[in-house]
Protein backbone atom coordinates (compact mmCIF):
# COMPACT_ATOMS: atom_id res chain seq x y z
CA UNK A 1 0.00 0.00 0.00
CA UNK A 2 1.17 3.18 -0.96
CA UNK A 3 0.12 6.63 0.30
CA UNK A 4 1.45 10.10 -0.91
CA UNK A 5 1.71 12.58 1.72
CA UNK A 6 1.63 16.31 0.92
CA UNK A 7 2.21 19.44 2.57
CA UNK A 8 3.47 23.15 2.76
CA UNK A 9 5.20 25.57 5.14
CA UNK A 10 6.93 22.13 6.88
CA UNK A 11 9.63 21.47 4.50
CA UNK A 12 12.40 19.17 6.07
CA UNK A 13 10.19 18.71 8.93
CA UNK A 14 9.70 14.98 10.32
CA UNK A 15 6.62 13.20 11.02
CA UNK A 16 5.32 9.75 11.63
CA UNK A 17 2.91 7.88 9.46
CA UNK A 18 0.85 5.27 10.64
CA UNK A 19 -1.46 2.20 8.66
CA UNK A 20 -4.21 1.03 10.73
CA UNK A 21 -6.64 -1.76 9.24
CA UNK A 22 -10.12 -2.52 10.29
CA UNK A 23 -12.76 -5.12 8.83
CA UNK A 24 -14.69 -2.70 6.41
CA UNK A 25 -18.37 -2.18 7.53
CA UNK A 26 -18.36 -3.36 10.85
CA UNK A 27 -19.64 -1.38 13.96
CA UNK A 28 -17.73 1.91 14.90
CA UNK A 29 -15.37 1.00 17.83
CA UNK A 30 -14.75 -2.71 16.34
CA UNK A 31 -11.16 -3.63 16.75
CA UNK A 32 -7.75 -2.06 14.93
CA UNK A 33 -4.71 -3.19 13.93
CA UNK A 34 -1.92 -0.77 13.67
CA UNK A 35 0.04 -2.39 10.74
CA UNK A 36 3.17 -0.35 10.76
CA UNK A 37 4.67 3.22 11.37
CA UNK A 38 6.83 5.00 9.22
CA UNK A 39 9.31 8.36 9.96
CA UNK A 40 8.78 10.89 6.74
CA UNK A 41 10.58 13.66 5.80
CA UNK A 42 8.29 15.90 4.28
CA UNK A 43 8.80 17.96 1.16
CA UNK A 44 8.51 21.18 -0.06
CA UNK A 45 4.95 22.85 -0.72
CA UNK A 46 2.52 20.56 -2.91
CA UNK A 47 5.57 18.21 -3.27
CA UNK A 48 4.23 14.74 -3.31
CA UNK A 49 5.92 12.16 -0.69
CA UNK A 50 5.30 8.30 -0.88
CA UNK A 51 5.16 6.33 1.71
CA UNK A 52 4.75 2.71 1.55
CA UNK A 53 3.74 -0.25 3.19
CA UNK A 54 3.61 -4.13 2.72
CA UNK A 55 0.92 -6.03 4.18
CA UNK A 56 0.34 -10.30 4.22
CA UNK A 57 -3.28 -10.31 4.60
CA UNK A 58 -5.00 -12.82 7.40
CA UNK A 59 -8.26 -13.75 6.26
CA UNK A 60 -10.62 -13.32 2.93
CA UNK A 61 -13.00 -10.16 2.90
CA UNK A 62 -13.28 -6.56 2.71
CA UNK A 63 -10.82 -4.59 4.52
CA UNK A 64 -10.30 -0.54 5.80
CA UNK A 65 -7.00 0.83 5.54
CA UNK A 66 -6.65 3.80 7.37
CA UNK A 67 -3.45 6.22 6.70
CA UNK A 68 -3.09 8.88 9.24
CA UNK A 69 0.38 11.32 9.96
CA UNK A 70 0.88 12.71 13.43
CA UNK A 71 1.32 16.65 11.98
CA UNK A 72 3.08 19.06 14.22
CA UNK A 73 1.66 21.49 16.34
CA UNK A 74 1.72 24.19 13.19
CA UNK A 75 -0.45 22.37 11.08
CA UNK A 76 -4.18 23.90 11.89
CA UNK A 77 -6.27 21.51 9.76
CA UNK A 78 -6.37 18.22 11.50
CA UNK A 79 -9.13 16.62 8.91
CA UNK A 80 -6.88 16.16 6.40
CA UNK A 81 -4.39 14.44 8.22
CA UNK A 82 -6.09 10.95 7.67
CA UNK A 83 -7.22 9.05 4.64
CA UNK A 84 -8.92 5.80 4.25
CA UNK A 85 -9.73 3.26 1.06
CA UNK A 86 -11.57 -0.06 1.48
CA UNK A 87 -9.75 -3.05 -0.05
CA UNK A 88 -11.14 -6.26 -1.29
CA UNK A 89 -9.08 -9.42 -0.30
CA UNK A 90 -9.98 -12.17 -2.32
CA UNK A 91 -8.09 -16.50 -2.24
CA UNK A 92 -7.73 -16.74 -5.29
CA UNK A 93 -4.85 -17.33 -8.10
CA UNK A 94 -5.10 -15.80 -11.06
CA UNK A 95 -5.32 -17.63 -13.40
CA UNK A 96 -3.69 -16.37 -17.34
CA UNK A 97 -3.59 -17.76 -20.83
CA UNK A 98 -0.44 -16.36 -22.52
CA UNK A 99 -1.45 -16.94 -26.25
CA UNK A 100 1.15 -16.55 -28.62
CA UNK A 101 1.70 -16.29 -32.43
CA UNK A 102 5.82 -17.04 -31.99
CA UNK A 103 8.26 -17.28 -28.96
CA UNK A 104 8.55 -13.07 -29.25
CA UNK A 105 11.13 -11.59 -26.38
CA UNK A 106 7.44 -10.04 -25.03
CA UNK A 107 6.35 -13.38 -24.47
CA UNK A 108 9.33 -14.77 -23.28
CA UNK A 109 10.21 -12.19 -20.64
CA UNK A 110 6.49 -12.22 -19.59
CA UNK A 111 5.83 -16.12 -19.29
CA UNK A 112 9.23 -16.07 -16.78
CA UNK A 113 7.72 -13.56 -15.31
CA UNK A 114 4.44 -14.93 -14.71
CA UNK A 115 5.38 -18.29 -13.83
CA UNK A 116 7.66 -16.99 -11.19
CA UNK A 117 4.32 -15.26 -9.48
CA UNK A 118 3.34 -17.37 -6.75
CA UNK A 119 -0.09 -15.46 -6.98
CA UNK A 120 -0.61 -16.89 -11.27
CA UNK A 121 -0.95 -19.84 -12.49
CA UNK A 122 0.04 -19.08 -15.91
CA UNK A 123 -1.15 -21.59 -19.00
CA UNK A 124 0.10 -21.05 -22.66
CA UNK A 125 -1.04 -21.71 -26.27
CA UNK A 126 2.36 -20.77 -28.85
CA UNK A 127 1.07 -21.13 -32.43
CA UNK A 128 4.13 -21.76 -34.00
CA UNK A 129 4.44 -24.73 -31.02
CA UNK A 130 4.32 -28.17 -31.72
CA UNK A 131 3.67 -31.05 -29.83
CA UNK A 132 6.21 -32.12 -27.28
CA UNK A 133 7.09 -28.46 -26.97
CA UNK A 134 8.78 -27.58 -23.93
CA UNK A 135 7.83 -24.64 -22.24
CA UNK A 136 7.95 -23.15 -18.75
CA UNK A 137 4.16 -22.52 -17.41
CA UNK A 138 1.86 -24.99 -15.37
CA UNK A 139 0.27 -25.87 -18.87
CA UNK A 140 0.64 -26.21 -22.17
CA UNK A 141 -2.10 -25.77 -24.60
CA UNK A 142 -2.24 -27.55 -28.11
CA UNK A 143 -5.33 -25.75 -29.19
CA UNK A 144 -8.10 -22.67 -27.73
CA UNK A 145 -9.79 -23.42 -25.60
CA UNK A 146 -13.45 -24.76 -27.31
CA UNK A 147 -15.90 -25.01 -24.42
CA UNK A 148 -17.24 -23.16 -21.95
CA UNK A 149 -15.74 -25.08 -18.62
CA UNK A 150 -11.76 -25.06 -20.68
CA UNK A 151 -12.21 -21.09 -21.41
CA UNK A 152 -14.36 -19.31 -18.65
CA UNK A 153 -11.93 -20.85 -15.61
CA UNK A 154 -9.30 -18.22 -16.76
CA UNK A 155 -9.57 -14.70 -15.34
CA UNK A 156 -6.81 -12.72 -17.60
CA UNK A 157 -6.01 -13.85 -21.55
CA UNK A 158 -2.86 -12.12 -22.84
CA UNK A 159 -2.54 -11.93 -26.57
CA UNK A 160 0.86 -11.53 -28.09
CA UNK A 161 0.35 -11.06 -32.01
CA UNK A 162 -1.96 -14.04 -32.33
CA UNK A 163 -3.18 -15.08 -35.98
CA UNK A 164 -7.20 -14.83 -34.46
CA UNK A 165 -8.04 -16.06 -38.20
CA UNK A 166 -7.03 -19.98 -36.75
CA UNK A 167 -10.20 -20.07 -34.14
CA UNK A 168 -13.11 -21.13 -35.60
CA UNK A 169 -16.33 -19.05 -35.64
CA UNK A 170 -17.47 -20.80 -32.30
CA UNK A 171 -14.26 -20.03 -30.49
CA UNK A 172 -14.55 -16.39 -31.91
CA UNK A 173 -17.96 -16.31 -30.13
CA UNK A 174 -17.04 -18.12 -26.80
CA UNK A 175 -14.26 -15.44 -26.26
CA UNK A 176 -16.59 -12.39 -26.69
CA UNK A 177 -19.18 -14.20 -24.40
CA UNK A 178 -16.11 -14.62 -21.80
CA UNK A 179 -15.32 -11.18 -22.32
CA UNK A 180 -18.95 -9.79 -21.96
CA UNK A 181 -20.33 -12.10 -19.50
CA UNK A 182 -17.81 -13.03 -17.17
CA UNK A 183 -16.21 -10.31 -16.55
CA UNK A 184 -12.65 -11.63 -18.39
CA UNK A 185 -9.86 -9.52 -18.31
CA UNK A 186 -8.22 -8.78 -21.93
CA UNK A 187 -4.60 -7.54 -22.82
CA UNK A 188 -4.16 -8.13 -26.84
CA UNK A 189 -1.02 -6.86 -28.04
CA UNK A 190 -0.41 -6.14 -31.88
CA UNK A 191 2.47 -7.38 -33.61
CA UNK A 192 4.48 -6.72 -37.08
CA UNK A 193 3.81 -11.01 -38.01
CA UNK A 194 0.10 -11.92 -37.36
CA UNK A 195 -1.77 -8.74 -36.54
CA UNK A 196 -2.23 -7.64 -40.37
CA UNK A 197 -2.66 -10.27 -41.71
CA UNK A 198 -5.87 -11.74 -39.43
CA UNK A 199 -7.38 -7.93 -39.70
CA UNK A 200 -7.80 -8.34 -43.49
CA UNK A 201 -9.04 -11.80 -42.70
CA UNK A 202 -12.31 -12.83 -43.34
CA UNK A 203 -12.83 -15.48 -41.57
CA UNK A 204 -12.23 -12.92 -38.10
CA UNK A 205 -15.52 -12.00 -37.60
CA UNK A 206 -17.28 -8.65 -35.79
CA UNK A 207 -17.34 -10.44 -32.15
CA UNK A 208 -13.81 -10.61 -32.31
CA UNK A 209 -12.90 -7.46 -33.74
CA UNK A 210 -15.68 -5.61 -31.37
CA UNK A 211 -13.48 -6.99 -28.54
CA UNK A 212 -10.47 -4.01 -29.78
CA UNK A 213 -11.04 -0.58 -28.56
CA UNK A 214 -9.24 0.79 -31.75
CA UNK A 215 -10.57 0.13 -35.13
CA UNK A 216 -8.78 -1.10 -37.85
CA UNK A 217 -7.96 -0.01 -41.68
CA UNK A 218 -10.36 -2.56 -43.95
CA UNK A 219 -8.86 -2.55 -47.36
CA UNK A 220 -9.72 -5.22 -50.52
CA UNK A 221 -6.11 -4.84 -51.29
CA UNK A 222 -3.75 -5.70 -48.18
CA UNK A 223 -1.77 -3.01 -47.57
CA UNK A 224 1.10 -3.10 -44.29
CA UNK A 225 -0.28 -1.34 -41.39
CA UNK A 226 2.56 -2.72 -39.21
CA UNK A 227 4.81 0.42 -38.86
CA UNK A 228 8.12 -1.68 -37.41
CA UNK A 229 11.87 -1.31 -37.08
CA UNK A 230 12.86 2.14 -36.76
CA UNK A 231 16.04 3.38 -36.66
CA UNK A 232 15.41 5.26 -33.32
CA UNK A 233 12.98 4.65 -30.80
CA UNK A 234 10.05 7.12 -29.98
CA UNK A 235 8.77 7.85 -26.55
CA UNK A 236 5.53 7.12 -25.30
CA UNK A 237 3.67 10.26 -25.03
CA UNK A 238 1.00 9.60 -22.17
CA UNK A 239 -1.94 11.59 -22.37
CA UNK A 240 -4.13 13.26 -19.38
CA UNK A 241 -5.81 9.92 -18.45
CA UNK A 242 -2.36 8.20 -18.82
CA UNK A 243 -0.75 10.47 -16.40
CA UNK A 244 -3.13 9.79 -13.93
CA UNK A 245 -3.52 6.32 -14.43
CA UNK A 246 -2.44 4.20 -11.45
CA UNK A 247 -1.95 0.95 -13.19
CA UNK A 248 0.35 2.48 -15.55
CA UNK A 249 2.64 4.10 -12.75
CA UNK A 250 6.05 1.94 -12.58
CA UNK A 251 7.30 3.71 -9.37
CA UNK A 252 5.31 4.32 -6.25
CA UNK A 253 4.30 7.84 -7.01
CA UNK A 254 3.18 9.95 -9.72
CA UNK A 255 6.26 12.36 -10.14
CA UNK A 256 8.49 9.90 -9.63
CA UNK A 257 6.99 7.44 -12.27
CA UNK A 258 6.59 10.56 -14.86
CA UNK A 259 9.91 10.63 -14.38
CA UNK A 260 10.54 6.77 -15.42
CA UNK A 261 8.50 6.66 -18.36
CA UNK A 262 10.59 10.25 -19.57
CA UNK A 263 14.07 8.64 -19.04
CA UNK A 264 12.64 5.73 -21.27
CA UNK A 265 13.61 5.75 -24.30
CA UNK A 266 10.95 4.45 -26.05
CA UNK A 267 9.74 2.07 -28.49
CA UNK A 268 10.52 1.08 -32.25
CA UNK A 269 7.47 0.73 -33.87
CA UNK A 270 3.32 0.61 -33.65
CA UNK A 271 0.42 -0.83 -35.54
CA UNK A 272 -1.04 2.22 -37.55
CA UNK A 273 -4.86 1.78 -36.52
CA UNK A 274 -7.82 4.21 -38.10
CA UNK A 275 -8.62 5.78 -34.92
CA UNK A 276 -10.00 4.68 -31.09
CA UNK A 277 -13.27 3.54 -30.88
CA UNK A 278 -16.26 5.69 -29.40
CA UNK A 279 -15.91 5.41 -25.50
CA UNK A 280 -12.79 3.83 -25.62
CA UNK A 281 -9.85 5.45 -23.15
CA UNK A 282 -6.41 6.18 -24.89
CA UNK A 283 -3.88 6.03 -22.17
CA UNK A 284 -0.74 7.07 -24.29
CA UNK A 285 0.48 7.67 -28.35
CA UNK A 286 3.13 6.89 -30.26
CA UNK A 287 5.27 10.37 -30.28
CA UNK A 288 6.64 9.75 -33.96
CA UNK A 289 5.68 12.76 -35.91
CA UNK A 290 5.82 11.02 -39.54
CA UNK A 291 3.09 8.36 -37.92
CA UNK A 292 0.72 11.39 -37.25
CA UNK A 293 -2.29 11.11 -39.19
CA UNK A 294 -5.07 14.09 -39.21
CA UNK A 295 -2.57 15.89 -37.25
CA UNK A 296 -2.85 13.68 -34.36
CA UNK A 297 -0.41 10.95 -33.26
CA UNK A 298 -1.68 7.47 -32.71
CA UNK A 299 -3.17 5.64 -30.30
CA UNK A 300 -0.46 3.25 -28.58
CA UNK A 301 -2.18 2.32 -24.88
CA UNK A 302 -6.19 1.95 -25.32
CA UNK A 303 -8.34 0.67 -22.95
CA UNK A 304 -12.04 -0.09 -22.87
CA UNK A 305 -15.07 -1.56 -21.12
CA UNK A 306 -16.76 -4.53 -22.90
CA UNK A 307 -19.79 -5.47 -21.17
CA UNK A 308 -18.80 -6.77 -17.94
CA UNK A 309 -15.30 -6.96 -18.20
CA UNK A 310 -12.03 -4.87 -19.63
CA UNK A 311 -9.83 -5.24 -22.61
CA UNK A 312 -6.66 -3.18 -22.87
CA UNK A 313 -4.12 -2.84 -26.29
CA UNK A 314 -0.62 -2.29 -26.71
CA UNK A 315 0.08 -0.72 -30.24
CA UNK A 316 3.69 -2.85 -30.23
CA UNK A 317 5.33 -5.76 -27.91
CA UNK A 318 7.94 -3.93 -26.71
CA UNK A 319 7.56 -3.57 -23.07
CA UNK A 320 10.53 -5.82 -22.77
CA UNK A 321 12.61 -2.73 -23.56
CA UNK A 322 11.95 -1.23 -19.91
CA UNK A 323 14.37 -4.02 -18.64
CA UNK A 324 17.35 -1.99 -19.91
CA UNK A 325 16.32 0.44 -17.62
CA UNK A 326 15.33 -1.31 -14.75
CA UNK A 327 14.02 -4.86 -14.84
CA UNK A 328 11.42 -3.93 -12.33
CA UNK A 329 9.91 -1.79 -14.59
CA UNK A 330 8.58 -4.89 -17.01
CA UNK A 331 7.07 -6.81 -14.28
CA UNK A 332 5.56 -3.91 -12.78
CA UNK A 333 4.12 -3.08 -15.64
CA UNK A 334 2.55 -6.37 -16.55
CA UNK A 335 1.33 -7.35 -12.53
CA UNK A 336 -0.58 -4.09 -12.66
CA UNK A 337 -1.89 -4.30 -15.95
CA UNK A 338 -3.48 -7.83 -15.79
CA UNK A 339 -4.41 -7.18 -11.95
CA UNK A 340 -6.24 -3.72 -13.53
CA UNK A 341 -8.01 -5.75 -15.99
CA UNK A 342 -9.28 -9.09 -13.96
CA UNK A 343 -10.39 -6.46 -10.92
CA UNK A 344 -14.33 -7.08 -11.74
CA UNK A 345 -13.47 -10.94 -12.68
CA UNK A 346 -11.67 -11.07 -8.89
CA UNK A 347 -14.41 -9.36 -7.11
CA UNK A 348 -17.74 -9.93 -8.41
CA UNK A 349 -18.83 -12.13 -6.14
CA UNK A 350 -21.01 -14.62 -8.68
CA UNK A 351 -20.48 -16.67 -11.11
CA UNK A 352 -23.76 -15.45 -12.45
CA UNK A 353 -23.31 -11.45 -12.51
CA UNK A 354 -21.14 -8.57 -12.22
CA UNK A 355 -22.48 -5.05 -10.66
CA UNK A 356 -20.19 -2.42 -12.11
CA UNK A 357 -19.77 0.99 -10.14
CA UNK A 358 -16.91 3.70 -9.28
CA UNK A 359 -15.45 3.48 -5.57
CA UNK A 360 -15.57 7.27 -5.01
CA UNK A 361 -17.95 10.13 -5.51
CA UNK A 362 -18.33 13.36 -4.27
CA UNK A 363 -21.42 14.46 -2.31
CA UNK A 364 -24.15 15.35 -4.45
CA UNK A 365 -22.78 13.18 -7.45
CA UNK A 366 -25.28 11.20 -9.38
CA UNK A 367 -23.89 6.86 -8.90
CA UNK A 368 -24.55 4.84 -12.02
CA UNK A 369 -24.70 1.70 -11.41
CA UNK A 370 -24.55 -1.28 -14.29
CA UNK A 371 -25.02 -5.02 -13.67
CA UNK A 372 -24.65 -7.59 -15.85
CA UNK A 373 -26.47 -11.22 -15.03
CA UNK A 374 -27.18 -14.21 -16.15
CA UNK A 375 -29.64 -17.31 -15.28
CA UNK A 376 -28.98 -20.74 -13.92
CA UNK A 377 -27.83 -21.78 -17.33
CA UNK A 378 -25.48 -19.20 -17.81
CA UNK A 379 -27.42 -17.05 -19.97
CA UNK A 380 -28.71 -13.62 -20.40
CA UNK A 381 -31.40 -13.18 -17.46
CA UNK A 382 -34.31 -11.98 -18.98
CA UNK A 383 -36.16 -9.74 -16.82
CA UNK A 384 -37.67 -5.79 -17.28
CA UNK A 385 -35.78 -5.01 -13.82
CA UNK A 386 -34.00 -5.71 -11.02
CA UNK A 387 -33.53 -3.96 -7.46
CA UNK A 388 -30.85 -2.98 -6.03
CA UNK A 389 -30.47 -2.65 -2.49
CA UNK A 390 -28.59 0.77 -1.28
CA UNK A 391 -27.54 1.09 2.71
CA UNK A 392 -26.70 4.43 3.17
CA UNK A 393 -24.14 5.64 5.48
CA UNK A 394 -26.58 6.60 8.50
CA UNK A 395 -27.73 2.64 8.16
CA UNK A 396 -30.84 3.18 6.49
CA UNK A 397 -32.07 1.43 3.53
CA UNK A 398 -32.97 2.48 -0.06
CA UNK A 399 -34.53 0.41 -2.96
CA UNK A 400 -33.23 1.22 -6.85
CA UNK A 401 -34.71 -0.04 -9.83
CA UNK A 402 -32.16 -0.80 -12.44
CA UNK A 403 -34.28 -1.63 -15.70
CA UNK A 404 -33.43 -3.86 -18.59
CA UNK A 405 -31.04 -2.67 -21.40
CA UNK A 406 -33.31 -3.07 -24.39
CA UNK A 407 -30.00 -3.34 -26.42
CA UNK A 408 -28.19 -5.77 -24.74
CA UNK A 409 -29.76 -8.51 -22.96
CA UNK A 410 -28.61 -9.33 -19.31
CA UNK A 411 -27.91 -6.01 -18.90
CA UNK A 412 -29.30 -3.97 -16.36
CA UNK A 413 -28.78 0.04 -15.36
CA UNK A 414 -30.10 2.79 -12.57
CA UNK A 415 -28.64 5.90 -10.73
CA UNK A 416 -29.12 7.21 -7.77
CA UNK A 417 -27.63 10.85 -6.32
CA UNK A 418 -25.14 10.35 -3.18
CA UNK A 419 -26.56 12.76 -0.76
CA UNK A 420 -25.24 11.99 2.42
CA UNK A 421 -21.44 11.98 3.07
CA UNK A 422 -19.64 8.60 4.19
CA UNK A 423 -19.95 4.48 3.01
CA UNK A 424 -22.73 3.29 0.93
CA UNK A 425 -23.21 -0.91 1.02
CA UNK A 426 -24.45 -1.60 -2.67
CA UNK A 427 -26.37 -5.06 -2.28
CA UNK A 428 -28.28 -6.81 -5.80
CA UNK A 429 -29.42 -10.43 -4.93
CA UNK A 430 -29.25 -12.53 -7.88
CA UNK A 431 -32.21 -13.41 -9.45
CA UNK A 432 -33.43 -17.41 -9.22
CA UNK A 433 -30.57 -18.36 -6.75
CA UNK A 434 -31.36 -19.49 -3.59
CA UNK A 435 -29.02 -16.60 -1.43
CA UNK A 436 -26.32 -15.41 -3.69
CA UNK A 437 -25.43 -11.35 -3.71
CA UNK A 438 -23.44 -9.47 -5.51
CA UNK A 439 -21.76 -6.19 -3.54
CA UNK A 440 -20.02 -3.24 -4.34
CA UNK A 441 -19.05 -0.51 -1.33
CA UNK A 442 -18.43 3.10 -2.59
CA UNK A 443 -17.15 5.95 -0.34
CA UNK A 444 -18.69 9.67 -1.01
CA UNK A 445 -17.21 12.83 0.45
CA UNK A 446 -17.70 16.47 0.59
CA UNK A 447 -15.20 17.93 -2.37
CA UNK A 448 -12.12 20.27 -0.15
CA UNK A 449 -10.45 21.70 -3.35
CA UNK A 450 -9.24 24.99 -1.65
CA UNK A 451 -7.76 22.74 1.49
CA UNK A 452 -6.35 20.01 -1.47
CA UNK A 453 -4.89 22.81 -3.24
CA UNK A 454 -4.07 25.62 -0.99
CA UNK A 455 -0.98 26.74 -3.16
CA UNK A 456 -2.05 29.57 -4.97
CA UNK A 457 -1.96 28.80 -9.17
CA UNK A 458 0.05 32.05 -10.27
CA UNK A 459 0.44 31.06 -13.91
CA UNK A 460 -3.50 30.45 -13.92
CA UNK A 461 -3.86 33.94 -12.57
CA UNK A 462 -1.67 35.34 -14.77
CA UNK A 463 -2.98 33.70 -17.50
CA UNK A 464 -6.16 34.58 -16.79
CA UNK A 465 -5.21 37.91 -16.25
CA UNK A 466 -3.20 38.54 -19.63
CA UNK A 467 -6.08 36.87 -21.73
CA UNK A 468 -8.74 39.36 -20.13
CA UNK A 469 -6.61 42.66 -20.50
CA UNK A 470 -5.17 42.97 -17.36
CA UNK A 471 -2.31 42.94 -15.38
CA UNK A 472 -1.19 40.26 -12.60
CA UNK A 473 0.69 41.34 -9.38
CA UNK A 474 1.92 38.37 -7.06
CA UNK A 475 2.99 40.58 -4.05
CA UNK A 476 1.88 43.52 -2.54
CA UNK A 477 5.02 45.63 -3.05
CA UNK A 478 4.82 45.00 -7.06
CA UNK A 479 1.03 45.76 -6.79
CA UNK A 480 2.78 49.35 -5.26
CA UNK A 481 5.05 49.28 -8.21
CA UNK A 482 8.29 48.24 -6.95
CA UNK A 483 9.97 45.77 -9.24
CA UNK A 484 6.59 45.62 -11.36
CA UNK A 485 7.34 46.45 -15.27
CA UNK A 486 3.67 47.55 -15.30
CA UNK A 487 3.63 49.97 -12.93
CA UNK A 488 1.99 50.20 -9.79
CA UNK A 489 -1.68 49.35 -9.13
CA UNK A 490 -3.64 52.70 -8.88
CA UNK A 491 -2.05 53.80 -12.12
CA UNK A 492 -3.75 50.84 -13.98
CA UNK A 493 -6.99 51.19 -12.94
CA UNK A 494 -8.92 52.59 -15.86
CA UNK A 495 -11.22 55.78 -14.59
CA UNK A 496 -14.79 54.49 -14.83
CA UNK A 497 -16.74 57.49 -14.69
CA UNK A 498 -19.39 58.43 -17.31
CA UNK A 499 -20.99 61.49 -18.11
CA UNK A 500 -24.79 61.70 -19.16
CA UNK A 501 -26.38 63.94 -20.76
CA UNK A 502 -30.37 64.49 -20.36
CA UNK A 503 -32.57 66.02 -22.76
CA UNK A 504 -34.30 68.47 -20.74
CA UNK A 505 -34.07 70.12 -17.19
CA UNK A 506 -34.95 67.60 -14.49
CA UNK A 507 -38.80 68.59 -13.22
CA UNK A 508 -38.67 69.50 -9.49
CA UNK A 509 -41.23 67.39 -7.61
CA UNK A 510 -40.07 68.27 -3.34
CA UNK A 511 -39.74 71.75 -4.66
CA UNK A 512 -42.83 72.59 -5.50
CA UNK A 513 -45.27 74.59 -3.26
CA UNK A 514 -48.52 72.71 -4.25
CA UNK A 515 -47.11 68.91 -3.42
CA UNK A 516 -46.05 70.14 -0.18
CA UNK A 517 -49.41 71.95 0.23
CA UNK A 518 -51.28 68.36 -0.50
CA UNK A 519 -48.75 66.67 1.78
CA UNK A 520 -49.30 68.86 4.40
CA UNK A 521 -53.24 68.91 4.43
CA UNK A 522 -53.31 65.22 4.20
CA UNK A 523 -51.30 64.29 7.29
CA UNK A 524 -53.50 66.95 9.29
CA UNK A 525 -56.76 65.07 7.69
CA UNK A 526 -54.78 61.72 9.74
CA UNK A 527 -54.43 63.27 12.79
CA UNK A 528 -57.99 64.56 12.77
CA UNK A 529 -59.68 60.95 11.96
CA UNK A 530 -57.61 59.64 14.61
CA UNK A 531 -58.31 62.02 17.18
CA UNK A 532 -62.37 61.84 16.26
CA UNK A 533 -62.01 57.62 15.84
CA UNK A 534 -60.48 57.65 19.27
CA UNK A 535 -57.49 55.87 17.34
CA UNK A 536 -54.21 54.99 18.93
Amino acid sequence: MTGQIQAEGLAGRNVAVELISHDAGGPAGQPEKIEGTQQLTLGGDGEQVPVRFELVPEKVGRRTLRLRVKAPREDHQAADDRQEVDVEVVDHKTKVLLFAGGPSREYQFLRNQLRRDRNVVVDVLLQTGAEGLSQDAHEILLEFPATIEELFEYDSIVAIDPDWGRLTAAEQDLMNRWVNDQAGGLIVIAGPVNTDQWVQDSRVGNKLRELYPVVFHRRFAVLDDARFGSKSPWPIEFTREGQEAEFLRIEDSAAASARAWSEFPGVFGHYAVKREKDGATVYARFSDPASADGGRQPPYFVGQDYGSGLVFFLGSGEMWRLRAEDEAYFERFYTKLIRHVTQRRLTRGSHRGILIAGDRYLLGSTVTVSARLTNARLEPLESAQVLLEVGLPDSTLETIRLAADPLRAGYYRGQFTARKEGVYELQLPVPESSDERLTHRIQVKVPDLEREHTVRNDPLLSDLAQKTGGHYYDSLDKALGAGSPEGPLVDNLRDQSRTVTLPSKPTPLWDNEWTMAILCALLCFEWLVRRLMKLA
